[in-house]
Parts: structure tokens; C-alpha cells; sequence
């Protein structure tokens, strides 16, 4: 059977499910990028989630601050990307700017997972990556410091998405959305002391910088499955409309690609798998290389026709949000 996805699934009590991470063979663990929670979910249809972890809930470790704009909430770190080491998953905000948020964004955290599949905050929150990237003299042939002053999601403007594990099963991938190279290359830069940074006193080392060729696309995530990379590539604007969830014909819909992960070697598109209604964000490889796909579908209107994230906003814990899911089945 070829590869293909499955119709898409329903889960509720969160919003976008941005990152995620497989904790048993049922059960998975994500993030909202509009809200500090991490919940944990079943992957069938209608699964509700339950609480994990509220980082809002960890002031001396996470340091939320309440949103002057929106009572009742905290303004959002916007984690995008989840990878897993062993017992310890990794945690990434988008490191993007926003006026009064920038600082909020740019958090690398860490919290160890038991054989329940419980989740504990693990070290030190570290919010120094994105000045030891631009610090980094191999990284300033890359427009990073002019796009670290640009909206992430307007033209060069930066925005990390991806965080996976690489091959050797300690190092980190991080992607970045945006900005996309000049040649429509997406960045993708290996954290190699990820541990190191999480315990505290050591300052990020990074490996050699990968460009990817993805159709002039950024990375959303990437994961090693079946002895390759499995790369999610979207735009750096939401296909799906954030005010009426509708697709948008100037931004073209999200891909999947597959790659060897030889530098040089070109990721190969799986053009066969179409995602235009979706808004892919992560994928969960889970044991027996099942892989599952999360939308962030917070621009689609609700059961009662109000914009999910505006409902949200307005009340959080009456209007948690939802979002769907795709397997992705069969063989290449």
C-alpha cells in the first residue's frame, strides 16, 4: 500500500496542537503556541485532553507573564517545536518578535517524561539561543539579526518551527520557517549540547547549517522515521485564513518531503500526499512507525461560528479550542 493520509479526526480542549510527542502507543503530548499548556491526548476521534503540564503554573521556572490585552491569560511563550532524547523532551518557542512579547518567545526548555507517561519540568529554562545564534560567525552569512526584527510571519521575518532529533539520537535540528533564503532555501541549524544548556552554565554549540531546498517553503517540523527524514514544509503565512480558516489561494499549502539527511542531497517531495485543507504544525512518530499529523486549525469557526482563537482569547478555560489529525499509512 502506498503511502496516503487518513480522513482527519477531531480532538478537543486545546488549541493548534503545535508540537507534539508520542508518549505510549496510544497517547501523545502537545502544545498550544497560544497558550503555556501542555496537555496529553488520545488519538482517537473526540479525545479530550488532560492537563500534563501548566507552565503557567511554574512562575520560578517559566516566568509567564498575565496578557494586559486579554484578562485571563498569559502572554504566550508560542512553543512550536518538541523533540525527544531518551526520557527528555525538548521544548522550543518560535523565538519571534512581537512588540511586547519578544522576550516571551525566546525559551528552550526541557522536562523528563516516567515510564507513565507523566511529564515533569526538568533544569533551567534557557533564553539565550537566539543571541548565540546571531553571536555565531558561521551564521552571519544568514539574515537572522535583520529578520530577528521583523513580524514572523511577514516577509523575512524569523520564525522557528522545527525541532527534531537527528539520526545520532542526541543532536537537535532546529528549523526555521522564516526567513526563507534568497535561492528559496529553509535554514536548518543542529543544536549539539542540548542537555548542557538545560542543566545550566554552558552556552549553545552549534554544528554546520543545512539549507534545504523545499519549493521555496520553510520548515514546520521534521522527524527521522524509517531510516529518513520526514519534513513537513509550509509557507511563512498560514495557508488556512486565521480569520475564517478557509484556504488562502496566494499562500500555497503545506508539503511533505522526504530526505536522506546528506548535506547537498535534495529533500525529494512527496507530491502524491495532499494537505490544502489542512494547516500542518507537528508530526508524532510513534512506536511500530506510525506517524501522526496535527493541524493547527485555530482560524476555523467553532461549534457556535466564533473564530476559534478569538473565542479562546475571551475565555480560555470555557473555550479550550480543538484541533484535527491525519495518520499518515502505507509504504513508499
Amino acid at each position: 500500500m502506498p503511502l496516503a493520509l487518513t480522513a482527519a479526526i477531531l480532538h478537543l480542549g486545546l488549541m493548534d496542537g503545535s508540537a507534539g510527542i508520542a508518549v505510549s502507543d496510544s497517547t501523545f503530548l502537545t502544545v498550544s503556541d497560544e497558550v503555556n499548556w501542555i496537555k496529553r491526548f488520545g488519538v482517537e476521534a473526540g479525545s479530550v485532553g488532560e492537563m500534563a503540564l501548566d507552565l503557567n503554573g511554574e512562575k520560578d521556572w517559566f516566568k509567564a507573564r498575565p496578557s494586559e490585552e486579554f484578562p485571563g491569560l498569559f502572554l504566550e511563550a508560542d512553543v512550536e517545536g518538541a523533540a525527544q532524547v531518551k526520557d527528555t523532551i525538548y521544548w522550543i518557542g518560535s523565538h519571534g518578535f512581537h512588540k511586547h512579547e519578544a522576550e516571551d518567545h525566546q525559551v528552550f526548555f526541557a522536562t523528563k517524561l516516567d515510564e507513565n507517561g507523566k511529564i515533569s519540568r526538568h533544569g533551567v529554562v534557557y533564553r539565550k539561543l537566539l543571541a548565540n545564534l546571531l553571536a555565531e560567525q558561521s551564521m552571519k552569512v544568514y539574515p537572522l539579526a535583520d529578520a530577528a526584527k521583523i513580524k514572523p510571519k511577514d516577509p523575512g521575518g524569523l520564525n522557528i518551527e522545527a525541532l527534531g532529533t537527528a539520526a545520532d539520537g542526541k543532536t537537535l535540528l532546529i528549523g526555521f520557517r522564516n526567513p526563507i533564503l534568497k535561492d528559496g532555501s529553509a535554514l536548518m541549524v543542529p543544536l549539539e549540547n542540548p542537555a548542557e544548556l538545560v542543566e545550566g552554565g554552558a552556552r549553545a554549540r552549534f554544528g554546520k547549517a543545512v539549507e534545504l531546498k523545499l519549493g521555496g517553503l520553510g520548515l514546520r517540523d521534521l522527524v527521522w522515521w524509517r531510516g529518513k527524514y520526514l519534513i513537513l514544509a509550509g509557507h511563512y503565512k498560514s495557508h488556512l485564513s486565521e480569520k475564517d480558516g478557509k484556504a488562502d489561494p496566494d499562500v500555497p499549502a503545506s508539503r511533505l518531503y522526504r530526505w536522506s539527511g546528506i548535506p547537498g542531497e535534495d529533500p525529494v517531495w512527496l507530491k502524491e500526499l495532499d494537505l490544502d485543507d489542512l494547516n500542518p504544525e507537528a508530526l508524532i512518530a510513534f512506536p511500530g512507525g506510525r506517524m501522526l499529523i496535527l493541524s493547527d486549525d485555530g482560524g476555523t469557526p467553532g461549534a457556535d461560528g466564533k473564530i476559534q482563537k478569538d473565542a479562546f482569547r475571551k475565555d480560555p478555560v470555557h473555550n479550550p479550542g480543538r484541533f484535527r489529525s491525519v495518520w499518515l499509512e502505507g509504504e513508499e
